[in-house]
C-alpha cells in the first residue's frame, strides 16, 4: 500500500466543448470533457502494476485560459479535472473497491494557426502539478495521495459558430511519475488497526465455525462485525435446545470479545 508502482500516467480525452474568445480573439477561455484512456504500463492502482487493466480510464474534464501573444502564439493555464473506479481481487481472497481522483494544474504555451475563415487547429503543451487521490476499501477503509511533476499535450480543431463561439474536437495527453504515495501518520494507524481487527475477526469466526462443527452440528457460518456475531447453524435432526445455544454462545465469547446479549443464533435445517 506505501508504494505506488506508477512510471507514466498517460489519459487521453477526446473533447467536444465550446471556446469562447473576448477583446477581439485575444483570450480564449475554453471547457471540454471526455473519456480518459491507460496507454502503456500506466497503472493507478497502489497494489501494483498487475492491476492496471481493472479501470476503465473514467471521464476527464479540462477548462483552459490561453491568451494570444500574436499572430499564431498562445499562453496561458489549464486545469484537467480526471476520476475513475474500479473493483478487483488481491491473491484471490482480498477484495478491493477504489475511487481515484486526479487533478493537475499547469501553465500552457502552444500556437493557433487558422485553416478556413472559420477553422484553426490548435496545439498547447504545459508542465506543472498531477495530484492523486485514492479512497478505497479492502479489508477496511483506506485513503492514498500523491503528487509528482506532469506534462500535457493538447491538440485541438476548432470551428467558429460566431465570431465569439467556437466548438472543437480533439485529444489531450497527460504524463505523470509518482514515485510513491502517501497516508498521513493518523490515516497509517487507523488503516493499521483496522487491519489487524479484521484479521482478528477471520480469525476468530474460523475457529468458532470449526468449534460449533465439532460439538456435532452439521455446519455452521459466523460472522462479526461491530460488536456483534451472528451465526446460522445448521442441524440435522431435533431443534436446537437452549443447552445448545448456551454451548454455542460460550464458545463464541471464549473466542471474541462479543457478549452474549450480542449474539444472534439462527437455524437452518
Amino acid at each position: 500500500m506505501r508504494k505506488l508502482i506508477l512510471f507514466f500516467l498517460f489519459v487521453f480525452s477526446v473533447t467536444v466543448g465550446f471556446a469562447q474568445s473576448f477583446s477581439g480573439d485575444k483570450l480564449f477561455i475554453s471547457v471540454d470533457g471526455g473519456k480518459g484512456v491507460l496507454f502503456g504500463k500506466s497503472n493507478l492502482s497502489p497494489f501494483g502494476v498487475n492491476y492496471r487493466g481493472e479501470y476503465n480510464g473514467g471521464l476527464t474534464c479540462n477548462v483552459k485560459t490561453l491568451y494570444r501573444i500574436d499572430k499564431f502564439w498562445v499562453a496561458g493555464l489549464k486545469f484537467n479535472l480526471s476520476g475513475t473506479s474500479a473493483n478487483y481481487t488481491i491473491d484471490d481472497k482480498t477484495n478491493v473497491a477504489d475511487n481515484v481522483e486526479l487533478w493537475y494544474l499547469g501553465p500552457q504555451l502552444g500556437f493557433k494557426i487558422p485553416i478556413t475563415e472559420r477553422t484553426l487547429i490548435s496545439c498547447v503543451l504545459g508542465a506543472g502539478y498531477l495530484h492523486y487521490r485514492d479512497e478505497g476499501r479492502s479489508n477496511s477503509e483506506f485513503k492514498c495521495t500523491s503528487g509528482a511533476l506532469a506534462g500535457n499535450m493538447d491538440f485541438l480543431v476548432e470551428y467558429k459558430l460566431t465570431d465569439h463561439l467556437a466548438v472543437n474536437g480533439g485529444f489531450s495527453v497527460l504524463s505523470g511519475d509518482f514515485k510513491k504515495i502517501e497516508m498521513t501518520a493518523d490515516e497509517k494507524k487507523e488503516y493499521t488497526a483496522q487491519m489487524a481487527a479484521g484479521l482478528e475477526d477471520l480469525n476468530a469466526e474460523n475457529e468458532i465455525e470449526t468449534l460449533v462443527r465439532a460439538k456435532g452440528f452439521a455446519d455452521c457460518l459466523c460472522f462479526l462485525q461491530a460488536g456483534r456475531a451472528d451465526l446460522t447453524v445448521m442441524t440435522a435432526g431435533e431443534p436446537l435446545t437452549a443447552a445448545q445455544v448456551a454451548q454455542i454462545r460460550d464458545v463464541v465469547m471464549n473466542k471474541s470479545s462479543v457478549t452474549a446479549q450480542n449474539i444472534t443464533v439462527v437455524e437452518v435445517k
